[in-house]
């Protein structure tokens, strides 16, 4: 009986913790099962991006760079556009970032569409 115990409290430890986290549908997230995807791919988004980028009028020279960074939302709309980093080049990624329109395909949870973070590095030499 005793060796019957130890057994059956494994079995419930594994029970237990096979169980799947619930998502929060209002949490936005960093570490998801399935990343946010650009309709046609991560180069798609990087060709729009070049495409639509206005480069800031400055006769300043040497390299610069910011990190631009979105939510994706769970219907795929890009919110909450902020940079850091370099403020002319962060402005100018985030009025090129805003103008694009097209829906991501949201990022995952257990099968489930999350908010989700993505970071856009983007560097400049000026010469």
């Amino acid at each position: 009986m005793k060796k019957i115990y130890p057994l059956l409290f494994v079995f419930l430890g594994l029970f237990v913790s096979a169980q799947e986290t619930p998502v929060k549908t209002d949490s936005i997230y960093t570490i998801v099962d399935e990343s946010a995807q650009f309709p046609g791919g991560i180069n798609e988004f990087r060709n729009l991006v070049m495409k639509n980028f206005k480069n800031p009028n400055t006769k300043r020279k040497g390299r610069y760079s910011c990190v631009t960074s979105f939510v994706i939302d769970r219907e795929g709309n890009v919110t909450e556009i902020k940079f850091t980093g370099d403020a002319l080049l962060g402005k100018a990624m985030v009025r090129t970032i805003s103008n694009i329109k097209t829906r991501w395909i949201p990022a995952k949870i257990n099968g489930e569409p999350v908010s989700y973070i993505f970071r856009f590095p983007m560097t400049m030499n000026y010469e």
